[in-house]
């Protein structure tokens, strides 16, 4: 509350005690108002840098969002999946997966994902009998087929893509299924009569023939 110059002089005060404490009081209303003033200059400042580097920090995370979706996407382009052996057992008539020991085992490959089933079983192959060869005999003595985990056989025409949509699992996993090759009774025969003909010529060869 301010006070007059009567209120002041009735304090004691002389007028020019009265004239030097109204200065002083005024002085120092500016002072206090140019200092507010700063203040609010300073807020402002502070705020608006705050602004800035929270629209970069915004501007920054936008762009890695949109790096990691590009290299997502590339690497979507292929997808690792799991490969095992499944061999047809005649003595359990089942299908029994072949231990690692035995050349079998779990293996993780990488493969597009446009490569089909006829392209995913050329690969198990390689694989399972590296140089046409396994621990269960040469790759020709077996019939061949690619299955899934419920053991059911892959259609040529899927491909890595349509399967991983298909069963929605984090992981794939085919199976390269064999079985011993079945030998036909046109082949027994047409083996039985060869037999007999190379018999026949042993013994015309050692002066005999076959008794009648």
């Amino acid at each position: 509350m301010q006070m007059s110059d009567a209120q002041l002089r009735g304090l004691g005060l002389k007028y020019g005690d009265v004239i030097a404490l109204q200065v002083f009081v005024r002085t120092r209303s500016l002072q206090s108002t140019d200092t507010a003033s700063l203040t609010a200059s300073s807020s402002e400042q502070r705020r608006a840098s705050l602004v800035d580097r929270l629209q970069g920090k915004i501007s920054e995370h936008r762009s890695k969002r949109a790096a990691m979706s590009s290299n997502r996407n590339a690497i979507r382009s292929q997808r690792r999946v799991e490969l095992g052996w499944l061999n047809y057992e005649k003595s359990s008539k089942k299908y029994v997966q072949v231990r690692p020991h035995k050349g079998g085992g779990i293996r993780h490959v990488v493969i597009s994902t446009s490569a089909r089933a006829p392209d995913i079983l050329a690969c198990a192959k390689e694989l399972y009998f590296p140089g046409g060869m396994s621990s269960k005999g040469h790759i020709d003595n077996f019939e061949m087929k690619l299955m899934n985990v419920e053991q059911v056989v892959v259609n040529d025409s899927d491909d890595i893509a349509a399967l991983y949509a298909r069963t929605c699992v984090p992981l794939l996993r085919l199976y390269l299924a064999t079985q011993q090759a079945r030998v036909g009774v046109c082949n027994i025969y047409f083996d039985f009569i060869l037999l007999c003909f190379l018999k026949q010529h042993a013994l015309v060869g050692l002066g005999c023939t076959a008794a009648r």
